[in-house]
């Protein structure tokens, strides 16, 4: 803890316990358990530990999550905030802040709060209903290059499992990304990647770190780049969909060996 509060981070606090441990020149933002039971104090908690933080001149912030601030039932929601308001009204004014991607998109500004933590919006996504609240772009663009292009003769089959056979002269392409980069195994049998400027079928089981594609009657050559996902053509929403997953696991299921390059 010590060597975090002396870079300056500032340090989440869930008990009584974290906050008696913090040095005398911690920085903390209080953790209120409102109704996700993940982490952080409950409220009749909370107010002691706030308290008590805030005696020490350790308290900066207090915070909450919403569960279910990205569907279109925010009643739930409405009943976190109205705890975690309760729980402010209680405690010194310190910096406050309770709005995941669908908070800011649900409810917009919130009073009292001073800070948002936009989450999956940050990448320019949002639920479908909430997709017309702000003008939204995404900004992740997953590309991967053709390692191999080769003939697959029809009887024959592609990737583990034969789960593909080829029914006519298929010029196959494979591609240097799978599901070791993030790329959803399950997405097996649905997938499509974007090369040459078409979308084209992912041939067979996805690998660990290569899956195959139907190039057929395209100008593909090794070290072309296909496009995995992107603002355009193929969607990370798609990629979920396929997957049977959701955005967020996709775009965080990104792998740290894949290289990142800020945009132009």
């Amino acid at each position: 803890v010590r060597p975090l509060a002396d870079l300056g981070v500032r340090l989440p606090v869930a008990s009584l316990a974290e906050a008696e441990a913090l040095p005398a020149h911690a920085r903390a933002h209080l953790k209120v358990d409102t109704g996700m039971n993940r982490l952080g104090a409950r409220p009749e908690q909370a107010v002691e530990i706030g308290r008590r933080l805030a005696e020490r001149g350790l308290l900066e912030g207090v915070y909450t999550h919403f569960a279910t601030a990205d569907e279109p039932d925010l009643s739930f929601a409405q009943e976190q905030l109205a705890r975690f308001q309760r729980v402010l009204e209680a405690l010194p004014p310190v910096l406050a802040h309770a709005a995941n991607g669908g908070g800011v998109l649900s409810f917009g500004p919130l009073p009292g709060m001073g800070l948002a933590r936009p989450g999956l919006a940050a990448y320019g996504y949002a639920p479908p209903h909430l997709r017309g609240r702000a003008p939204l772009t995404p900004v992740m663009t997953l590309r991967a290059r053709v390692t191999h292009v080769h003939t697959a003769h029809a009887g024959e089959s592609v990737s583990y499992g034969g789960l593909w056979r080829a029914t006519r002269e298929t010029t196959v392409a494979t591609v240097g990304v799978g599901y070791a980069d993030g790329y959803p195994r399950s997405a097996t049998g649905r997938a499509e990647v974007l090369v040459a400027g078409e979308r084209r079928p992912v041939l067979g089981r996805i690998c660990m770190d290569q899956l195959m594609v139907d190039v057929t009657g395209l100008p593909v050559r090794v070290g072309d780049w296909a496009e995995v996902w992107g603002a355009g053509e193929i969607t990370v929403s798609e990629v979920a969909a396929w997957g049977g997953t959701v955005e967020y696991e996709v775009l965080t299921g990104v792998g740290a060996r894949v290289e990142r390059r800020a945009a132009p």
